[in-house]
């Protein structure tokens, strides 16, 4: 930019500098932005035109910033049961759960998630996962607790224990975690398998189930949490019937 100085001018620079640096950009943004004005002498006549011209690019720019640094809400809690807290907050339904937000539900509690159209997810059993979105992939990180899911196909979903990554590949599925060992199973469809699953893939119609090695199921029944009337339940409530 080469712009005449004016009391105008250097206000609006100074303004637009403020909110950069409350909008956190990238590093030594506002210096690029203020070593860019230099002052050259313009004719009178052309300056109303300028001074605009230069506010609306500058705007621009720190517009596009805010844009790229501003959190995503890729999820949504749409239900709840017992005590449900998003980074340690209590959270009810409604509550948006943004990339890299950490989802905890008590033991006798359920936290049911939809994110965008295309999947959707039921915490429970004293769960604990992250969810990331990034580059099109939603990832839930599971650390303890059940998380069942349901996936539209073609969309591209996982879930990631501590050893291990379960793909859907068009797919109602559900997978458990106790004491950093993993248990899945497929109700419907195909689910691809990395880490320490025997498997590397496993499909079903009507529900096969794999366990990490040294997997201590507990004392539920081998359905519970996942059953055909759960599933039915999650897609109502996220709306992928």
């Amino acid at each position: 930019l080469d712009l005449p100085r004016s009391r105008e001018f250097d206000e609006a620079a100074s303004l637009l500098a403020h909110a950069a640096a409350e909008r956190k950009p990238p590093p030594h943004l506002k210096e690029r932005l203020m070593a860019s004005l230099h002052p050259a002498a313009v004719p009178f006549m052309n300056r109303r035109w300028v001074f605009p011209t230069a506010a609306a690019a500058l705007t621009a720019v720190l517009f596009s910033v805010f844009l790229a640094r501003a959190p995503r809400s890729p999820a949504t809690l749409i239900s709840t049961r017992g005590t449900v807290m998003i980074d340690g907050r209590a959270a009810s339904a409604g509550s948006r759960v943004n990339g890299g937000s950490v989802l905890t539900v008590s033991p006798d509690g359920e936290a049911v998630v939809r994110v965008g159209d295309s999947a959707g997810f039921s915490l429970s059993r004293g769960g604990r996962a992250v969810l990331a979105r990034e580059g099109g992939v939603i990832e839930a990180r599971l650390s303890s607790g059940w998380l069942l899911s349901a996936v539209k196909t073609g969309t591209a979903y996982s879930v990631a224990t501590s050893h291990s990554r379960i793909s859907a590949l068009g797919t109602d599925f559900i997978v458990k975690v106790r004491d950093g060992k993993a248990y899945v199973c497929i109700c419907h469809g195909r689910i691809g398998l990395a880490g320490n699953f025997p498997k590397t893939e496993l499909a079903s119609k009507a529900h096969a189930s794999l366990s990490e090695p040294l997997y201590e199921p507990g004392d539920e029944g081998g359905m519970e949490g996942h059953a055909d009337d759960d599933i039915a339940r999650l897609r109502m409530l996220t709306g992928l019937k």
